[in-house]
């Protein structure tokens, strides 16, 4: 089987796993299975469960903490007089790009979540 095949096949398992039974309940077992490939196989692209979810959300996750931070330092910068009027701009600004990028990823912001 080709490795990107192979890949792809183990993320759609996990994915399946992931949002039927949440990350705790979640069984590689049942992902390899799924996936029809073996443990071994598994291993040979992830060492565990969480470098698999990572693997999944780990893109949308960080542009999460990211985006909040860059939002929080650049309010942060401004004069403290200017904080109070910006304060509601900035948030909402913030927060409608993580849901626009949440509305891009909807299934990855449904296993975050």
């Amino acid at each position: 089987m080709d490795e990107s095949v192979t890949l792809q096949k183990i993320l759609e398992a996990a994915r399946e796993e992931f949002l039927a039974k949440g990350f705790p309940s979640a069984s590689l077992c049942n992902i390899v299975k799924t996936a029809g490939v073996t443990t071994g196989a598994f291993y040979g692209y992830y060492k565990s469960k969480e470098e698999l979810f990572d693997a999944l959300v780990g893109g949308q996750y960080e542009y999460v903490i990211n985006r909040y931070k860059e939002a929080h330092e650049s309010f942060a910068r401004l004069p403290i007089e200017e904080q109070p009027a910006q304060l509601g701009k900035r948030s909402e600004g913030c927060m409608n790009d993580i849901l626009l990028h949440a509305f891009e990823h909807k299934e990855e912001y449904r296993l975050l979540l």
